[in-house]
C-alpha cells in the first residue's frame, strides 16, 4: 500500500525502463548490462572478454525500435 496515495501496486506492476517481450527479457537485460560494463569500465583487466560476450549477446537479441 502506498502511504501517500492509499493505492496498491498489486496487479498493476510498474512501467519498465526498457520495453521488450517476455521472451527476450533475459537476453535484453544481459545485453544492457554488458553494454554498461563495457562503456563504464574500459580499463577492466578482462575487457576483451566482456566485449566478446557483448558481441554474442547482440546476435541473440533482435534490434528494437
Amino acid at each position: 500500500m502506498n502511504a501517500v496515495t492509499g493505492t496498491d501496486w498489486e496487479g498493476a506492476g510498474v512501467v519498465p525502463d526498457i520495453t521488450t517481450s517476455k521472451e527476450l527479457a533475459l537476453a535484453t537485460a544481459e545485453l544492457t548490462a554488458l553494454k554498461k560494463l563495457v562503456r563504464e569500465q574500459p580499463d577492466y583487466p578482462f575487457i576483451e572478454e566482456r566485449k566478446r560476450a557483448l558481441d554474442e549477446a547482440q546476435k541473440s537479441v533482435p534490434k528494437q525500435n
